[in-house]
């Protein structure tokens, strides 16, 4: 087990295309499974932190379901040794929380900041605001403080110019149902911290498109 903690947990990004999240994930769960006689299907990493012990101690939340029951959220932790690739199992617990939150209402609502496609959609917003920022040194997240979310309907590429702002009529196909997530977040880059808004869609085909990111 690790012992003395040598730094904070850093964010992880871009987890859900990283082969040594799903990784890290998928052992936790097989892991868990051995341990306890369970059947766990394991789907996804939806967060991953990092954090310098005497080694590597990675904390997840991972997503996964059991038989027919809906897919909930669990925390792990996942300890590896310093130059050395045996991984072992510290912690993996259901989440407080445990049911994934969905987005059902085209009303805008307010969501948990700790929601991890809240969180998702604000990493999506960061590597937008740093791509389009001249700078060579990258904007950090410090914190979301705000956010809301609703569904929205978008026009199916294929809809004729002349049936746009008709969604839901005979003419054309019906809009496709995305995600919209408008975030208040702090971010900084070196000592400054400056406060900006971003709106974030998430598709039913699971691509994210940042529509803006400006500062407040």
């Amino acid at each position: 087990m690790a012992s003395a903690m040598m730094g904070a947990p850093k964010e992880m990004t871009n987890v859900e295309n990283s082969e040594k999240v799903e990784e890290l994930g998928q052992f936790a769960v097989n892991e868990y499974n051995t341990k306890e006689g369970k059947n766990l299907q394991f789907k996804k990493v939806v967060s991953a932190k990092e954090q310098v012990v005497q080694g590597v101690m990675y904390h997840l939340t991972i997503e996964a379901s059991e038989g027919d029951e809906a897919e909930k959220l669990y925390e792990a932790k996942v300890w590896q040794k310093p130059g050395e690739e045996p991984k072992t199992l510290e912690k993996f617990v259901p989440k407080t929380s445990e049911a994934v939150t969905r987005i059902t209402t085209q009303k805008l609502q307010v969501v948990s900041v700790d929601n991890p496609s809240v969180k998702l959609a604000a990493e999506q917003a960061m590597e937008a605001y740093n791509a389009k920022s001249n700078s060579l040194v990258r904007y950090e997240l410090v914190q979301i403080t705000n956010a809301h979310a609703k569904l929205i309907k978008v026009v199916d590429d294929s809809t004729p110019v002349s049936c746009m702002g008709k969604l839901g009529s005979m003419c054309g196909k019906p809009g496709k149902e995305q995600e919209s997530y408008e975030l208040e977040m702090t971010v900084s880059r070196g000592e400054k911290e400056e406060s900006v808004k971003a709106e974030v869609h998430h598709s039913v085909d699971g691509e994210w498109t940042v529509k803006h990111v400006t500062p407040v």
